[in-house]
């Protein structure tokens, strides 16, 4: 295993990563990875979750997309939108984080997320703060591929998307919000 990804990084010049899609991590696959793992070159593998992944096709602007809905749906995703932000007085931002530099600020709003979500009391896991999960993070928006969000109203993170992009593929991982918000829907 570490041979063939020497060679891929040889073949391909400036390649700074290599995506297997659903590797499950009781695979043979997956053992073989953590064996090839040399942290020293920042080369680990990072597992975001073990699940199917469903993909879709977007459109340029958020105008566009609305198009693909009913003349209602539309009305009411509008709606539901102008209500959330009625509800947060106009404090709403919305913030995409890429950089390394604020790994460790998506890490900290996200884990007040999670343990105010309904991952804290459920069987799904929630994502944590760790120095594992910075090194992972750290080193994905490194080779630019991190880009997650995080809703806050005002300075108080409400929801969070845990996500990846390469070129103009997006994965989204790990969503929640807060179980306060609810009833927006964020």
């Amino acid at each position: 295993t570490a041979r063939m990804f020497e060679f891929i990084f040889a073949q391909c010049g400036g390649i700074q990563a290599v995506y297997f899609k659903s590797v499950s991590k009781t695979s043979k696959w997956y053992d073989l990875l953590v064996k090839a793992a040399d942290r020293a070159r920042g080369c680990f593998p990072h597992i975001s979750r073990e699940e199917t992944y469903h993909y879709l096709t977007l459109p340029a602007s958020f105008d566009s997309f609305l198009q693909r809905f009913t003349k209602k749906k539309r009305y009411n995703l509008k709606r539901q939108l102008r209500l959330m932000e009625d509800a947060y007085n106009g404090k709403l931002k919305l913030e995409c984080i890429t950089s390394e530099d604020r790994v460790a600020a998506f890490l900290e709003a996200s884990s007040s997320v999670a343990a105010a979500s309904w991952k804290q009391s459920s069987l799904t896991r929630a994502l944590v703060q760790s120095t594992g999960n910075h090194a992972k993070y750290a080193d994905l928006a490194r080779r630019g591929l991190f880009r997650s969000y995080v809703l806050r109203n005002d300075e108080r993170p409400v929801a969070y998307a845990l996500g990846y992009q390469y070129g103009n593929i997006y994965h989204y991982s790990d969503i929640a919000y807060a179980g306060s918000e609810v009833h927006l829907s964020p």
